[in-house]
């Protein structure tokens, strides 16, 4: 009779770690799969208010911006001074936004090679990008 005891509880024991363990990784993989979703839709909607904000910008494009078009290149030049980077100003393309602000863009060319942008906020003159194509 104890014999019999032992196997019916090993057996509806062994069943009831089945049964939980099929039911737990169901409802992770759901969670899962939700938290996926939460992911996509968080970057679509993030996409879409940047889009908003930017066609928002679009319309304030300033007219006569605080940073003139010289003193942004004495601020890229200043930059790549501290760097230690010897480059020569290659040109620039106007206004445009990055990043949601208005920016001046900057050609440098190094002498190690490659093209040097810069963008720098009409407004405030501060750094928004950086970038080295080499």
């Amino acid at each position: 009779m104890n014999n019999k005891w032992i196997i019916t509880t090993v057996v509806l024991g062994s069943l009831l770690l089945i049964t939980l363990s099929f039911m737990g990784g169901y409802f992770l993989s759901r969670n899962n799969n939700q938290t996926r979703n939460d992911y996509y839709n968080d970057v679509y909607v993030n996409e879409a208010k940047e889009n908003t904000q930017i066609e928002a910008n679009q319309n304030n494009r300033p007219e006569d911006p605080s940073v003139s078009i010289e003193r942004a290149t004495q601020i890229a030049y200043e930059d790549l001074r501290s760097r230690g980077i010897p480059a020569n100003f290659r040109a620039h393309s106007g206004i445009s936004l990055e990043r949601g602000q208005w920016v001046w863009e900057l050609e440098f060319s190094p002498s190690q090679g490659g093209v040097i942008e810069y963008y720098i906020n009409v407004t405030t003159g501060a750094i928004v990008k950086f970038e080295w194509d080499r």
